[in-house]
């Protein structure tokens, strides 16, 4: 099928995840409507996943 990713197997070695702050008004340009960004002491969070697979 077109547009389908291959599929991955491994077993997970490391996971780091990352959080930062982030301004609501960028938050907001990215979220669909109806969403609205949650805030605490005036900032979004932002994160990314970083994880290592290696062999089964």
């Amino acid at each position: 099928m077109a547009g389908m990713l291959p599929a991955v197997r491994g077993v997970i070695d490391r996971r780091i995840l990352a959080n930062y702050r982030v301004e609501p008004d960028a938050l907001r340009e990215l979220l669909p409507e109806p969403f609205e960004p949650q805030t605490v002491d005036g900032w979004g969070i932002g994160g990314i996943c970083l994880i290592r697979l290696v062999d089964e």
